[in-house]
């Protein structure tokens, strides 16, 4: 008997390690991996084990109770690894017993579920486990409660006694009397009423009275500072308020919320924020409305999809774990390790079939992620969250962000602000179609700007062929001329900008500095502004005036980063007669929304992805230096909030100010674009091809490039200038032109134009 046990035993260990061992080793391999699964080693080696002690002891050999215990134990285990790897109603598959649990857990889970349901097997198992725990060690529950309660106890009075210690170290250092609890100092309470008067729209302080009163009467400040230290709290209310403070109406104050300041409007010393009363005020953020959080809870719903997807993946044949789940606001994705030997592209090319499993619209993965030997599986949730504005504004992330031109775009799958600074990028090509997204972004970017940055700091040209999509923000002060709608004028407006750019680099050339912030400062009273020119639809000028905008947008693109010009193009129709190869050179900074084919998403970003996005805001981010995009969730802005920020900018006295003294642009088409008559007439060779035409009496396209050595374009526009002049005839299929005149007629022709 136990020598049987020692050859099945070891035949099992043998066949287990890979070992050929033949039909009998292959069968005992089949039997131990049915009723054990992937644990079928342990009772092999139980096995050899019994067997041994049969050889040894014979007759005199018995079972103890702590054996049985601890098969009873070893059942539960591989019966709780099957409950964790196998979903309901899969517990008794071939393939899920020899991968986990075996027949003996298999069994236990599908009865367990069959009587107490999911919750109620993992709530058994713990339960039994944990008794057969107890039988095998004998261990008591009690005792170990006792010794946790102790020990916790004894942390929580030294935390205790740390507390106490603190405190009374605290009031030692700052002596806190009842009687310094109930005075203010002078220092206090001014501060105290420049925070009031901060809240509200008072009168503006005037600089030279807060210096007259704060600076040049420092000695009296210090002896009234003495003087109030030792004065009652109701004294210090009855003192007659000096001339920079103004009485406040308590009636005129609704709540709190109307009277809360912006964190990002505020910063550094409250008294320079008085002194700016005087100019630009930043919005608050109580115009735009506060994020609603989600009740629903995607945890349940991430686990069940983890489960789906290594199941799925492990249908195909492909051994891989999810190591990380990234839950995201619209869509989660998980991280996949897979094991040696695997492919990347074998788990790319399962895209469809993944997507099938966990019935979602579109899955895509990115393999590898960077920096990580894993492969992401991005999959849409079931509920998706609005990112708004207002909490990406509220962001720590944006609030500390130190850039020239720091914009806030959404939020990652990790659920992090992501803040992108415009003169890094420095120019910025947005694309997608109808719908997805790019007008919502266009409104985020230039509401940062508002609640960023005053308008010395940045101006804006906003082009808008479409019409209506910009012209909301008509008056705030930070744009340099009105919203330009006319096609034709915004090329005129692109070269503007491109004169512009030259005059800023001859002021760089003369005062010995290389870009804008050296010259800002070298120059800290006359500081030079940044200029962002948008266009919102590049479609549209393309089509009207292609070769003018093309030259300006490639000109600034190439050299306007050192003067402070930074271009933002966006577009529907991301094809490649828009988004030119010279275009797509000079902007390397990109982000594409949802686009409809792969080819699309190639001319955006170079690769493919773009196709997959789910809509309403959901990007792909690619600026300078970063190998792999960046999947963000768009902040949403609504135009009700856009709105409102424009009406409280435009209703500032100080902004109709500014606008009246700034000198007004006015942009006008450029002579290019106004002619009529093609320039082919203005061609140098066309003298010399018609000369040429009709001294061989051979006009065709063909023979005019082979002859001047030129592209098919410009030989098929001479061609083409030659028929309108009445020199040769229509074309004529394959055949070559008719030449109507005589070399007299052509050169008199040519003189009269």
């Amino acid at each position: 008997m136990g020598l049987l046990l020692v050859v099945i035993g070891t035949l099992a260990v043998l066949s287990i390690a890979g070992q050929n061992i033949g039909f009998i080793g292959e069968c005992i391999f089949n039997l131990f991996s049915f009723l054990f699964g992937k644990s079928a080693g342990i009772p092999a080696i139980v096995f050899i084990f019994v067997g041994i002690r049969y050889i040894a002891l014979r007759e005199k050999f018995k079972y103890s109770l702590k054996f049985f215990i601890g098969i009873i134990l070893y059942w539960l285990l591989i019966a709780a690894i099957h409950a964790w790897f196998t979903s309901f109603g899969n517990e008794l598959n071939f393939e899920m017993l020899i991968s986990y649990g075996g027949a003996l857990g298999g069994i236990a889970v599908w009865g367990l579920r069959f009587l107490f349901g999911e919750i109620g097997t993992w709530i058994v198992l713990f339960v039994a486990v944990l008794i057969t725990i107890v039988f095998f060690t004998k261990w008591s529950l009690s005792s170990g409660v006792i010794y946790v309660g102790k020990k916790t106890t004894q942390k929580v009075a030294k935390v205790g006694e740390a507390i106490k210690a603190k405190k009374i170290e605290y009031e030692e250092r700052h002596r806190l009397t009842k009687k310094s609890k109930s005075t203010y100092s002078m220092r206090d309470f001014i501060f105290k009423k420049k925070q009031d008067k901060l809240s509200l729209n008072a009168e503006p302080v005037k600089e030279s009275d807060y210096y007259e009163e704060s600076h040049n009467n420092s000695e009296d400040l210090s002896q009234d500072n003495e003087k109030f230290d030792c004065m009652s709290h109701s004294e210090v209310e009855n003192i007659e308020l000096p001339s920079v403070f103004v009485e406040i109406d308590d009636t005129n104050v609704k709540n709190s919320e109307d009277l809360m300041i912006s964190s990002l409007q505020v910063e550094g010393n409250p008294i320079n924020a008085i002194e700016e009363l005087n100019s630009y005020q930043y919005p608050p953020l109580t115009l735009l409305q506060p994020g609603v959080k989600q009740s629903y809870s995607l945890a349940k719903e991430a686990s069940d999809k983890k489960k789906i997807l290594e199941d799925t993946l492990h249908n195909f044949g492909v051994a891989a774990k999810v190591i990380n789940t990234s839950v995201g606001p619209t869509v989660t994705r998980f991280e996949l390790e897979p094991a040696p030997g695997v492919k990347v592209k074998k788990i790319e090319n399962l895209s469809d079939d993944i997507a099938l499993q966990l019935a979602a619209t579109h899955v895509r993965i990115e393999a590898p992620i960077p920096g990580k030997s894993a492969v992401g599986i991005e999959v849409p949730n079931g509920k998706n969250s609005v990112v708004v504005l207002r909490d990406v504004l509220e962001s720590q992330e944006f609030i500390e962000a130190r850039g020239n031109i720091n914009v806030a775009l959404g939020k990652d799958i990790a659920g992090k602000t992501i803040v992108a600074d415009l003169a890094k990028m420095p120019h910025l090509l947005i694309a997608g179609s109808t719908g997805s997204g790019k007008s919502v972004c266009i409104n985020t970017i230039i509401m940062s700007i508002l609640y960023k940055y005053s308008p010395e700091k940045v101006k804006m040209i906003l082009i808008d062929p479409k019409v209506v999509e910009l012209s909301i923000y008509n008056k705030i002060p930070h744009l340099r001329s009105p919203v330009v709608t006319e096609p034709k004028k915004s090329a005129g407006a692109l070269q503007w900008a491109v004169k512009e750019m030259e005059n800023r680099y001859k002021l760089f050339s003369q005062s010995g500095v290389r870009d804008i912030r050296g010259y800002n400062r070298l120059h800290t009273e006359d500081k030079m502004s940044f200029l962002l020119i948008v266009i919102d639809e590049l479609a549209d000028l393309m089509m009207v005036a292609a070769d003018s905008v093309e030259q300006a947008i490639c000109r600034l693109a190439q050299k306007a980063r050192a003067a402070g010009i930074h271009l933002i193009l966006a577009t529907q129709r991301p094809s490649v007669d828009v988004i030119t190869g010279l275009i797509k050179a000079n902007i390397p900074s990109r982000i594409s929304f949802a686009v409809s084919s792969q080819i699309d998403s190639r001319t955006i970003l170079d690769k493919s992805g773009a196709e997959h996005l789910l809509g309403k805001g959901d990007m792909l981010f690619a600026p300078i230096g970063v190998i792999n995009p960046i999947r963000i969730q768009g902040a949403f802005v609504s135009d009700e909030e856009v709105e409102a920020v424009t009406n409280f900018v435009e209703n500032q006295k100080v902004v109709a100010e500014m606008i009246k003294s700034q000198e007004p642009i006015v942009f006008t088409a450029p002579e290019e674009a106004t002619k009529v008559v093609g320039e082919e007439q203005q061609d140098e060779l066309l003298s010399e091809a018609v000369d040429w035409v009709l001294s061989t009496g051979r006009a065709s396209v063909s023979m005019l490039q082979r002859r001047f050595r030129i592209g098919y374009t410009r030989a098929g526009r001479l061609m083409d200038t030659m028929e309108e002049l009445g020199i040769v005839g229509t074309a004529n299929g394959a055949k070559p032109r008719d030449i109507l005149v005589s070399k007299e007629q052509a050169e008199q022709i040519l003189k009269g134009d």
